[in-house]
């Protein structure tokens, strides 16, 4: 059986018993030899298809695992009154399962346990996790020292021992997001809780955080000791609108114009942020250059710090709406060069742009050569409106290369692009667009002419469409030349 198809049969479980379609009942009763009961840090041999009862004295986080080669087990947990409290197959070691949970002293837990393959016997082991509800720097169940026990709000160095978990707390000092960045090294868990263990997300991920609540950092390392330099840091937020950040009155936000291209200095673990109000409906995306040619992450949001979209990805900006371009690094300090760019648009179609009042819409006949000039960073449109049925092309030649020139009909719906075939009938309407897409990139020049191909339907020697000589007749040996003009056919 895959593991694959395995997961699907366990999650199927899963949902079944959530759903009470399967029942889990009251625990039944177990006669003597039926089950098998374990203590704190204790491993047993144990036969598959039967409980495994435990009882723990102190409150506090215990995990529960298998250690077997062969066979594939996996665990289901229920408390004293037959209640579902977790599952897990294949979190272990290869095939074993490993599941983790905090459990009240004096209650009577079952562990069933189930084999993918056949039924054995196997080693499961239960071991208690070190936990510190009252924040004394002792284990509640072992009483060993393993976490520290004062809070930190700067950089520290923390002592990490091979194979233990340490927990370190951290005190908000103002309601936020944060992350904590930690150097390089592998670790088993990386981890951060409230004050009463409950999970809020990983050390390098953003976490919400409460001003004045005490929060846990739990790391572990499986393999060896290290001392590990961790430092917390805050999301910028400025809800005022003073270019202050809110949490420690740093200066990190400002005011920015349409095509203007700033200077953004990123301190490590810091954000910046740029603050736009749109002139007018339409597509806005940024374009930056960066002194280490990266970035950890660089988004778009709306006055009230919602998310729109990654620096790629652009968002619809409304007239009059104030949007915040922001920059964050956990690394190096880093230099953007921004710049914000957008989609030209034409609502009263007298060419000018809507938004930056640049012409950027003109006409083009059919025949004529017309040469298109984009500024870095921008777009420029050409509208040609076909008189007579038939296939036409767009020729388009740049020193730069073709690509940046699409084509798409009155609906807005791409058909192609240059040199390609299209079939047009009288009155259609196409836009021929012009893309240079980086600011970082010289401006782009197109020398663009829209060209159909011959048709004689009534064989009188003209063109339908452009009424030119195309044909003639010639006779059994006679000599006749052929006058051909670029990109035309005789």
């Amino acid at each position: 059986m895959t593991k694959a198809f395995k997961k699907v049969i366990s999650m199927a479980l899963c949902l079944m018993m959530l759903a009470g379609v399967c029942a889990v009942g009251v625990v039944p009763a177990v006669a003597a030899g039926d089950g098998y009961t374990i203590t704190s840090d204790q491993t047993i041999t144990v036969e598959s298809g039967k409980p495994v009862y435990f009882t723990p004295e102190k409150t506090g986080i215990y995990s529960f695992y298998s250690t077997v080669s062969v066979y594939d087990p996996y665990v289901y947990l229920y408390d004293s009154a037959g209640n579902y409290l977790g599952y897990d197959d294949d979190g272990g070691d290869g095939y074993n399962f490993f599941v983790t949970y905090g459990l009240k002293a004096g209650e009577k837990y079952r562990y069933d346990i189930s084999l993918y393959n056949g039924n054995t016997n196997l080693d499961v082991t239960l071991v208690h996790e070190h936990s510190d509800s009252d924040m004394d720097g002792k284990c509640d169940i072992c009483s060993v020292e393993f976490a520290a026990a004062t809070s930190f709000d700067a950089p520290k160095t923390l002592d990490i021992t091979a194979g233990v978990v340490t927990e370190y707390r951290f005190t908000a000092a103002a309601t936020g997001w944060y992350m904590f960045v930690y150097d390089s090294g592998y670790y088993s868990t990386a981890d951060v809780y409230d004050s009463d263990y409950n999970y809020l997300g990983k050390m390098y991920s953003e976490v919400y955080l409460i001003e004045g609540r005490t929060y846990r950092l739990r790391l572990t390392n499986d393999t060896a000791s290290q001392l590990t330099d961790v430092e917390p840091v805050h999301r910028h937020t400025d809800a005022n609108g003073d270019g202050l950040c809110d949490t420690d009155s740093v200066a990190f936000s400002s005011t920015y114009a349409l095509g203007e291209k700033k200077d953004v200095t990123i301190p490590a673990g810091g954000t910046a942020e740029l603050v736009f109000t749109c002139p007018a409906d339409t597509w806005y995306y940024f374009d930056y250059d960066s002194s280490t040619n990266g970035y950890d992450e660089s988004g778009v949001f709306d006055a009230n710090g919602v998310f729109l979209g990654y620096y790629d990805d652009g968002f619809s900006g409304k007239a009059g709406e104030t949007y915040r371009l922001r920059f964050t690094t956990g690394g190096a300090t880093e230099i953007y060069g921004i710049t914000l760019l957008h989609d030209h648009t034409d609502g009263n179609g007298d060419g000018i742009c809507d938004v930056c009042s640049e012409e950027y819409i003109s006409t083009i006949a059919l025949g004529e050569k017309k040469t298109v000039r984009v500024p870095a960073g921008n777009e420029r449109e050409l509208v040609f409106t076909c008189e007579k049925d038939g296939e036409y092309e767009v020729i388009c030649e740049s020193s730069s290369g073709i690509w940046g020139c699409e084509i798409y009909d009155s609906e807005n719906r791409y058909i192609g692009s240059t040199y390609d075939t299209m079939n047009l009938s009288a009155g259609d309407v196409i836009s021929i667009r012009f893309y240079a897409y980086s600011s970082s990139e010289r401006a782009k020049i197109y020398d663009v002419t829209v060209w159909h191909d011959h048709t004689d339907a009534d064989s009188d020697g003209i063109c339908d469409i452009c009424s030119a000589e195309i044909s003639a007749k010639i006779a059994l040996g006679e000599k006749k030349t052929v006058e051909i003009p670029k990109d035309e056919t005789r």
